[in-house]
């Protein structure tokens, strides 16, 4: 099992897998965390810390797919991810906080 499968199945007490839903977005992940179109930096006032959320949004011929990333890094340098696909009015609302990257933004 790789690491993107880990993060996605959980596994029961005999070893099977349990599927969560979110396993048919796996091949989402890594784009919206190396290649998003936008970066802010949000702060969360429970617990008190700033944290990070990307946004990519994939353009097929007939809908717009938009993926939410948002990451922590905790004091032992470990890091902390939630993803999950979301719908393009939701995608705005997490629009907050400090930009610290958009696509083909001129700067």
């Amino acid at each position: 099992m790789d690491m993107i499968e880990r993060i996605i199945f959980r596994i029961n007490k005999k070893g099977k897998r349990i599927r969560t839903g979110r396993e048919r977005y796996a091949n989402f992940i890594l784009p919206t965390l190396e290649d998003p179109d936008e970066i802010w930096l949000t702060w969360y006032s429970e617990p008190g810390e700033y944290r990070h959320r990307y946004l990519k949004l994939f353009r097929g011929e007939d809908k717009v797919l938009a993926f939410l990333a948002i990451t922590r890094k905790d004091m032992d340098s470990s890091l902390f991810v939630t993803f999950f696909r979301c719908n393009l009015k939701y995608a705005d609302r997490q629009r907050t906080g400090t930009l610290l990257y958009q696509r083909n933004r001129a700067r």
